[in-house]
């Protein structure tokens, strides 16, 4: 694009001269959606394998690059988060993360359009239970209380 952008809207890259990318977050991912857009089914659907390959082979990697790219969280402040919560689910209290063994992160979905969230809106680590729980209410403070109503008998 050639426009004047501040460095926060460029990533970092340890091999450049001025620790920074050439090209912006936009432009780069323009570039890589039409890379991507140019590919013939056959090469998406072979890109496609090497990257459940590469996750399958990876897992615990490709756990935190998710958890970074959705929720903007880094391991350490995951960490933090669940430290803060004495390793426990934020409404159960349970040590289990039940599922698959890992922590649910719970963020307010009003907050951010789309499927990723700004980081801000996290609320707190859940177990898969509790996630579900909330995920089936919509996050209704309402519907909530009129479980709570009904489970009471009043």
């Amino acid at each position: 694009c050639r426009l004047d952008k501040p460095i926060t809207d460029f990533n970092k890259m340890k091999k450049s001269k001025d620790g920074y990318q050439y090209e912006c977050r936009q432009c780069a991912s323009d570039r890589h959606k039409n890379i991507y857009n140019s590919l013939t089914p056959e090469e998406k659907k072979v890109r496609q394998a090497k990257q459940r390959k590469h996750a399958r082979q990876n897992p615990e990697g490709y756990y935190w690059s998710r958890i970074k790219y959705m929720y903007q969280l880094t391991q350490d402040q995951f960490n933090e988060l669940l430290e803060a919560q004495d390793g426990t689910c934020a409404i159960c209290k349970s040590g289990d993360p039940q599922g698959n063994g890992k922590w649910s992160i719970d963020h307010d979905h009003s907050c951010c359009s789309g499927a990723r969230s700004c980081g801000k809106c996290v609320r707190g680590l859940l177990c898969n239970g509790c996630n579900h729980g909330l995920g089936n209410f919509l996050d209704s403070v309402d519907s909530l209380h009129n479980a709570i109503e009904y489970l009471g008998g009043a």
